[in-house]
């Protein structure tokens, strides 16, 4: 619109000076005879120059004028069109800053639901597995296989020819995974391709009666799970682990997060590790019926003592009454559960009352296997020697025995001493990590016997340190122990993998009151390089401090351990030369 008016005044102003240019010639024709009549003689073709160059510069000064005009008129167009420009910059500035607080906004609302999803995760699972129907007495148990982790040595047992003619002039591409749960039908992940990290995420959701054989089978039993390697429409199983459920029964209604390690098959002549396999599982049932099992086992367990348990032996000097009255109170005439007795001093009774009221097989899955001559005195069994004093010294976590029946050294000890953390670390700050407790997988053993035996409260100032003092034995003699002490072997042989670390795992155990709502989770690791320990350490004992570092690799404290045995390791390293 602008334009067209400029347009318009341009156009009416040509024509101003269209008929000004008719009417100056007019003028200047009767100009120029008056002129010319006034200058007779020689003077008139001066004078005639001087009027033609007078009519030029009036027709000069006339077009400026125009062109002045004009430009004006463009000059105040041009101001507008900035005026505009600058006004829509501004409309556009605007538009950006609400964009940006609204895009805030939505990120703090989406961070505010991850925060509570997060909360509420095993209700959500709940609610995902709620699609099926239970009845009284039934509940709900999940088994979610989330990922496998080849080692190199399992990656290379697959390069190599299978055993089966049907395999032959093919190469194995893809795995897949079966387990057979309590009495329920094989279980099976999708089938996929073969490389250094397997993603399933694979879930198998099973309702099952909970009744004392499902929960004795939880406590007791194993699931085993297989690898398979498929090609074509046939399938070898190429490696195997065990699932364990018996933290189930401490902690019902929460997901357990789990690492099993995966012992390959394919050769027969040694045993190799084949992958890690990283699972969780999850019983939701009425904690009532837990409850009444743990409650209905104690019990049994008690009264089906036919004989008492003597007294134990005091030696000369030493008084023991602490002792006397655990082991005399435990008798036909006196029933007691785990929950009555109060530790006394230099006496672990946390863990032993646990495996005298709780356990069928002494040492069944445990790092310290004690032969049988052991186990008929501590457990009250009637086919043991009922004539036979038991020490106080042998009623320990390590279950520590007599110099004849097994030589210190044909074992080792892993001691966790402590955990120190850093004042401004991340863990130290966030106030949902209440208490700790530590992990760790050693020698094919794993799971409850090698975990801090209580989660120790996070302290308020860093000076103080969580003190743990748990010490394991590992036996690795000839005799009756040669499948670890083949273990420790292959992780005392320098390779370019983690295979001779020791990994502790530092883990935040929600409060009692929270632990339906929240789970157990990671928050940091320590590593000890066992052949870095017996190349620094002369001694038989070595004592160190390990940095601890986040999962977002922060260093975020100290672990003290101990580990005893070194010249045991060194010469068992040295076997691995020969």
């Amino acid at each position: 619109m602008q334009e067209k008016s400029v347009c318009e005044e341009g156009s009416k102003i040509n024509d101003d000076l269209s008929r000004l240019k008719i009417l100056e010639h007019d003028s200047w024709q009767n100009d120029e005879l008056d002129t010319m009549d006034s200058h007779p003689g020689d003077d008139q073709p001066m004078t005639a120059n001087q009027l033609d160059e007078h009519c030029e510069l009036e027709k000069c000064r006339e077009l400026l004028r125009v062109q002045y005009n004009l430009n004006s008129m463009y000059k105040k167009e041009v101001a507008g069109l900035a005026q505009q420009l600058n006004q829509n910059e501004d409309d556009h500035a605007k538009k950006i800053d609400e964009m940006s607080n609204l895009l805030q906004k939505y990120t703090a609302h989406i961070t505010e639901l991850q925060s509570r999803l997060k909360t509420s995760e095993i209700h959500h699972t709940a609610h995902d597995t709620g699609q099926l129907t239970i009845g009284v007495g039934e509940g709900l148990f999940e088994i979610h296989i989330q990922c496998l982790k080849l080692s190199p040595e399992g990656l290379g047992s697959l390069m190599d020819e299978p055993f089966g003619a049907v395999y032959k002039d093919k190469e194995p591409t893809s795995l897949f995974l079966t387990w057979e749960f309590y009495d329920q039908d094989v279980a099976y992940t999708p089938v996929k391709a073969a490389e250094t990290c397997i993603e399933f995420d694979s879930s198998s959701v099973h309702r099952v009666t909970v009744n004392d054989r499902f929960l004795q089978y939880l406590k007791e039993e194993s699931c085993t799970v297989d690898v398979h390697m498929a090609v074509d429409d046939a399938s070898e199983t190429v490696a195997t682990g065990s699932l364990h459920f018996s933290d189930l029964l401490r902690f019902p209604q929460k997901k357990f997060h789990s690492t099993v390690p995966l012992a390959g098959t394919r050769s027969c002549d040694t045993v190799y590790e084949f992958g890690i396999l990283e699972c969780w599982f999850i019983l939701s049932c009425s904690i009532s019926l837990i409850d009444s099992f743990i409650q209905h086992r104690t019990t049994k367990k008690v009264t089906r003592a036919k004989v008492p348990v003597p007294a134990p032996r005091q030696k000369k000097g030493q008084t023991s009454t602490g002792m006397s009255r655990l082991v005399s109170s435990i008798t036909p005439h006196n029933s007691i559960t785990e929950d009555q007795v109060q530790p006394e001093e230099n006496i672990h009774v946390r863990v032993n009352i646990k495996e005298v009221f709780t356990k069928d097989k002494l040492g069944e899955g445990t790092a310290e296997d004690i032969p049988e001559g052991e186990k008929g005195p501590v457990e009250g069994n009637p086919e043991g020697s009922c004539t036979e004093d038991i020490p106080p010294d042998s009623i320990q976590v390590d279950r520590e025995t007599s110099d004849s029946r097994k030589s210190r050294q044909d074992h080792i000890a892993v001691t966790i001493n402590s955990l120190s953390l850093i004042e401004d670390s991340s863990v130290m700050k966030d106030p949902d990590i209440t208490q700790l407790y530590v992990e760790y997988q050693f020698l094919g053993f794993h799971g409850q016997d090698l975990e801090t035996p209580t989660a120790v409260m996070k302290p308020c100032s860093p000076e103080n340190h969580l003190l743990y003092n748990f010490r394991k034995l590992f036996y690795v003699d000839k005799e009756e122990h040669a499948v670890q002490r083949n273990k420790l072997r292959a992780m005392l042989k320098p390779a370019s993998d983690h295979r001779n670390i020791l990994r502790f795992v530092i883990v935040s155990e929600p409060l009692e009151e929270e632990s339906s709502i929240k789970d157990c989770k990671e928050v940091g690791c320590a590593e000890l390089n066992l052949i870095h320990a017996l190349a620094d350490c002369d001694e038989n004992i070595y004592k160190t401090g390990l940095p601890v570092h986040s999962t977002t690799d922060e260093e975020i404290g100290l672990l003290f351990v101990t580990l005893e045995g070194i010249n045991l390791m060194k010469g068992i390293s040295f076997e691995s030369e020969l």
